[in-house]
């Protein structure tokens, strides 16, 4: 997005702002306003890195739903954990709960069943994907050719493009200038006598 290209980015915008979204989910109904516009914000901040780190490790996650979910969900499910009032906590649930670990008198229980719970969600999604996309390997219906791979499934699959390529001013910036720095590197200079 902006601080890392220097230019807003529709799409990065948007997983930022369904991350923050997703990330203040499990705290909601424990946490104050303030906490969760804090607990929004860095989930924003969470997908965006997350995001990158995704793509450093060469997984392949075009709509960077990993990010969205499991980053900002692990992030969320933390900060129900630390921001949740007493008093939000005893009108939720009871006064047996435990609340956020900020705040004077509720410790850190709370946090740690949330990080468990993170751990057992994550422990049972992973297994679950292991059953399915294992299974679609050996049945040979989880990859598809490198042709429609290069070509994309949007054009060899659908039969039309996602994103528009024309050179109108429309489409996303980042993209727009990746063409426009390969058309200026293909220009072959007149031969000089």
């Amino acid at each position: 997005c902006f601080v890392k290209d220097g230019y807003l980015d529709l799409p990065a915008l948007c997983n930022g702002i369904l991350g923050g979204l997703v990330g203040v989910c499990s705290a909601v109904a424990v946490a104050e306003p303030w906490a969760c516009w804090v607990i929004g914000f860095f989930a924003g901040c969470v997908e965006f890195w997350f995001a990158i780190g995704v793509q450093k490790l060469k997984i392949d996650d075009p709509l960077d739903a990993s990010a969205v979910h499991m980053g900002c969900g692990f992030f969320g499910l933390i900060c129900g954990g630390l921001f949740g009032t007493r008093l939000n906590t005893d009108a939720t649930y009871s006064a047996d709960q435990p609340c956020g670990a900020f705040f004077p008198g509720c410790g850190g229980q709370q946090l740690g069943v949330n990080i468990l719970g993170g751990v057992m969600i994550m422990v049972w999604c992973s297994g679950m994907a292991f059953l399915v996309f294992g299974g679609m390997r050996l049945a040979g219906i989880l990859r598809i050719s490198s042709k429609q791979e290069h070509e994309g499934l949007d054009v060899s699959y659908h039969g039309s493009a996602a994103y528009d390529d024309t050179m109108d001013g429309s489409g996303s910036a980042k993209y727009r200038n990746k063409v426009q720095r390969a058309m200026i590197a293909e220009e072959v200079e007149p031969p000089t006598e």
